[in-house]
């Protein structure tokens, strides 16, 4: 029986060859799909995906209304999260939607997919917003807290660091 790497990241299924005896003679063969395992790659901070653009899987992304490339992204990933709530929603956002995009299991919890909440909330409410206005402590907090755990880890799918 072989089972080559090649053929596992190939195919993402592997076919085994199972040799049944019936008779001491004759034998019959079978082949039974197996399903590969494939792990997912882990999920990256918004500082991982800020400093490594070569690990990016796009090269842009729609954010609210327009095509942001990596590099105008990467300069408001720079810009300060004090004083501006929309900033550190916008960050885990991106990180959020790149851990998806190489293959992570999104971030579901009650209230849906927190990376969905997150691209309506920065669309929603405009830069900048204080930690003090009600969007961000009814609502945008609880989507930031959620899309912080997952982007660190800490819902299910592991960080790339822990892989690493």
């Amino acid at each position: 029986m072989l089972i080559s790497e090649e053929n596992i990241l190939k195919n993402k299924t592997v076919s085994l060859l199972l040799l049944l005896s019936v008779l001491p003679v004759l034998s019959l063969f079978a082949v039974v799909p197996v399903q590969a395992c494939v792990c997912p790659p882990g999920v990256g901070t918004p500082g991982y995906w800020k400093n490594h653009p070569e690990a990016w899987p796009v090269d842009s992304i729609w954010i609210c209304g327009r095509d942001w490339s990596q590099d105008e992204i990467i300069a408001q990933m720079n810009q300060p999260v004090r004083g501006n709530k929309w900033n550190t929603m916008f960050n885990a956002y991106v990180a959020g939607y790149l851990n998806v995009q190489i293959g992570n299991p999104p971030p579901i919890v009650d209230d849906g997919c927190c990376v969905c909440a997150a691209l309506n909330w920065l669309c929603t409410n405009l830069s900048p917003v204080r930690a003090n206005n009600p969007a961000w402590y009814c609502n945008g907090e609880k989507i930031y807290l959620c899309l912080d755990a997952y982007n660190n880890g800490l819902l299910g799918v592991p960080s790339r660091d822990a892989l690493e």
